[in-house]
């Protein structure tokens, strides 16, 4: 049996507390607070341009860091 790395543990860790959350966060929305959201065009360009620019080129950042710092 091979062992779980340190990073694998955190990973799975992250991404199952931050999937509860927006899933409970989720569940305190009204459905006409869920379509408002949905319409405000603004909001729904903030998010995209967060999550497929700024999120990549953070941990695009961050990988190389920690690539520099291991070598």
């Amino acid at each position: 049996m091979e062992a779980i790395s340190g990073d694998t543990v955190v990973e799975i860790v992250t991404t199952v507390f931050v999937l509860s959350t927006m899933f409970s966060m989720g569940l305190k929305l009204s459905i006409t607070q869920l379509v408002g959201a949905l319409r405000d065009r603004q909001l729904l360009i903030k998010s995209l341009v967060v999550n497929l620019v700024a999120v990549p080129l953070v941990a695009y950042h961050w990988c190389s860091v920690k690539h520099w710092i291991v070598s």
